[in-house]
């Protein structure tokens, strides 16, 4: 008769800062056991997910979220029932203001040099 008392073994990923609206991101945890069975995922202690344990990494997408913080909780579990788990919090945060395309940076430092330049000669004729 076999005897599993050993508890699975999951890692801890970092928490994880994007900005609303943002898109790409991921929670994975990497997690081992001998005898894998299944697994849940929780956001802010409503279950998300129950599936089969069948591959080393376990991911969940968490775009699409509101501005926030949220826990997500995973729970490993083998065939004789040992858990382990782990937390990664998400935190969703306003769109960082200002242009971030190249392009208009360049555009409006020109735009700028441009409207000093003219200043610059108004000034110099009307002296």
């Amino acid at each position: 008769m076999l005897v599993d008392s050993a508890a699975p073994e999951v890692d801890h990923p970092e928490n994880i800062t994007y900005e609303f609206g943002q898109t790409g991101n991921t929670v994975a945890w990497n997690a081992d056991d001998r005898f894998p069975l299944g697994y849940s995922i929780d956001r802010n202690g409503i279950q998300l997910y129950n599936a089969m344990w069948d591959r080393p990494t376990i991911s969940v997408v968490i775009d699409g979220l509101d501005m926030g913080w949220y826990n997500y909780t995973l729970v490993v579990y083998d065939m004789a029932v040992n858990t382990a788990a782990d937390s990664v919090i998400v935190n969703v945060i306003p769109p960082m203001a200002g242009p971030t395309d190249t392009t208009l940076v360049v555009v409006a430092s020109v735009v700028s040099a441009v409207l000093v330049a003219a200043l610059v000669t108004a000034i110099k004729k009307l002296e």
